[in-house]
C-alpha cells in the first residue's frame, strides 16, 4: 500500500500501458463474437429422434436426490425468520429419509 501511495503516478502509467497493450484482444473477441452472430449453424441442434420410452413398472417407487450444494440448512430449517412459510419443503423433509450430517 506505501509503494502504491508513494509511487501511485508510475502505477497509473503502468497501469495505462497495459490496458492499451490488451486493447486489441478486445477487439478480436468482440470481432469473434459477431461474426459467429452472423454465420450461427442451427443444425447443430436440430431435433434428433428420442430414445425409446422405458417400459413402466407398476408399484415402484420414486428416488429424488435433492443435493442443496449452496443452500443454507441453518437459515431454512434452524433458524428460519417466523415470516418465511417453506411448507413444501417441510412436508418433503416429514415425509422422505433427510439426513442431517450424511
Amino acid at each position: 500500500m506505501v509503494l502504491i501511495l508513494k509511487f501511485h503516478r508510475q502505477f497509473a502509467h503502468i497501469a495505462a500501458a497495459g490496458l492499451v497493450a490488451c486493447s486489441p484482444f478486445c477487439v478480436i473477441t468482440f470481432g469473434q463474437a459477431i461474426w459467429k452472430m452472423t454465420h450461427y449453424d442451427t443444425s447443430a441442434f436440430a431435433a434428433k429422434p428420442l430414445a425409446p420410452r422405458l417400459p413402466v413398472v407398476p408399484n415402484l417407487h420414486g428416488l429424488l436426490w435433492v443435493v442443496a450444494d449452496e443452500w443454507d440448512y441453518r437459515l431454512t430449517f434452524v433458524d428460519r425468520p417466523s415470516s418465511l412459510a417453506l411448507p413444501e419443503i417441510d412436508r418433503l423433509r416429514k415425509d422422505s429419509l433427510f439426513a442431517e450430517r450424511a
